[in-house]
């Protein structure tokens, strides 16, 4: 794997504006949580344990050593000592390894959130993310790191439901994600509806497992 550092854009590019989520459609959240398919079979990792194809296997390898070599070669004390502009190019770097690992096409952005305790999101309408802009305040990057992973794991999973994925995750799981996105709980709506929804539940245990992994590969967790 080449170095992260030349995955750094030449120029800041700015914040793009917030994208918009999914509209209401009408439903109670018992009633989303419903059609989201929640009773179905997810896939489900556990912090520092890998399941899954041999497919979805190598991108989680690919990740863990991005991690990795994220960490090792120093990249959060650089991130940690810059300012706004270059920990902007630092995490877009680094995105832009996991996009290339994922086979992913999702744009990357940071902008305000009118909710200053939400760390971003992923868009399907639009395959988008958009984290909010005052991580860049914080010279820690392991909580943005970990919202990069989540962030790009929906967009793996819009992926996966609306193409044929070659038997990455079982159909079931692909069904499962493709009602999910259509009836997507918000958390302002019901927090713990939210967070048990397929997506969620996959994409918060793959980020957890990811950073558990790359860390204990060199020795810091």
């Amino acid at each position: 794997m080449g170095s992260i550092l030349s995955m750094i854009s030449d120029a800041f590019t700015g914040f793009p504006s917030l994208s918009a989520f999914n509209e209401v459609d009408g439903l109670t959240p018992s009633e989303r949580l419903d059609a989201s398919g929640y009773q179905m079979e997810s896939y489900h990792l556990n912090p520092g344990e890998i399941l899954g194809t041999k497919a979805m296997l190598e991108i989680d390898n690919k990740n863990i050593d991005t991690v990795a070599a994220f960490f090792s070669e120093g990249y959060d004390q650089l991130y940690a000592a810059e300012g706004i502009e270059s920990r902007y190019e630092i995490a877009e770097s680094f995105y832009e390894v996991i996009k290339s690992n994922m086979g992913i096409t999702a744009s990357f952005s940071f902008a305000p959130f009118a909710d200053p305790l939400t760390a971003g999101g992923y868009d399907d309408k639009t395959d988008s993310i958009t984290l909010n802009v005052n991580y860049l305040e914080d010279e820690n990057c392991c909580d943005l790191i970990s919202t990069i992973l989540h962030e790009s794991r929906h967009a793996l999973q819009f992926k996966i439901s609306v193409e044929p994925n070659g038997g990455m995750v079982s159909e079931d799981i692909s069904q499962s994600w493709a009602l999910n996105f259509e009836h997507y709980i918000l958390p302002e709506w019901d927090r713990e509806a939210y967070r048990h929804q397929p997506i969620e539940e996959d994409a918060y245990d793959y980020e957890k497992t990811i950073m558990i992994r790359g860390l204990s590969a060199i020795g810091l967790a």
